[in-house]
């Protein structure tokens, strides 16, 4: 199991740090053609969202599987013992149903985007392919999370 972490988070990363060059490009030749040579980059903003969709939606199963979420611990420090593993895997559940069904919700939007032909708009590169991606990558996250919960719940027993 954590040869398959490691090789999730390898590819994660690999992918992750490749778009956010592309992104630190993009937006480097987009200023300098703007101020420097009175040409933008054609299509720079739609490259940047993309590429933003990319580095966030990658980021998501990465930090799931390491379980590096933003945790704002005020008064959950305080909660010991047994209560405090029933709290964690009460939060687990509400992100694996959050990821489950904001994962489905994409990729219900994905299907209308394809029935739609939307794209963008001065590139072309059409929508459905990206949601789709996103939302399996959700719905991913939702399986890690299940995983995570299902391991709890062995050690609490």
């Amino acid at each position: 199991m954590a040869t398959l972490r490691r090789r999730i988070m390898l590819v994660a990363s690999l992918l992750s740090g490749a778009m956010l060059l592309g992104l630190t490009a993009v937006t480097v030749v987009d200023v300098v053609g703007r101020y420097v040579l009175n040409s933008p980059l054609s299509g720079a903003s739609e490259m940047t969202e993309l590429l933003l969709i990319g580095v966030i939606f990658l980021g998501i199963p990465a930090i799931t599987i390491d379980q590096d979420h933003l945790l704002i611990d005020l008064v959950t420090d305080h909660f010991r013992g047994a209560f405090k593993d029933w709290h964690h895997l009460l939060v687990q559940a509400i992100v694996m149903g959050f990821f489950a069904v904001t994962g489905w919700q994409v990729l219900e939007h994905a299907a209308r985007l394809e029935t739609y032909g939307e794209a963008t708009v001065y590139l072309g590169v059409p929508y459905a392919p990206i949601a789709r991606i996103a939302g399996g990558l959700l719905i991913f996250s939702a399986f890690v999370v299940l995983w995570q919960i299902a391991g709890r719940l062995l050690r609490i027993r």
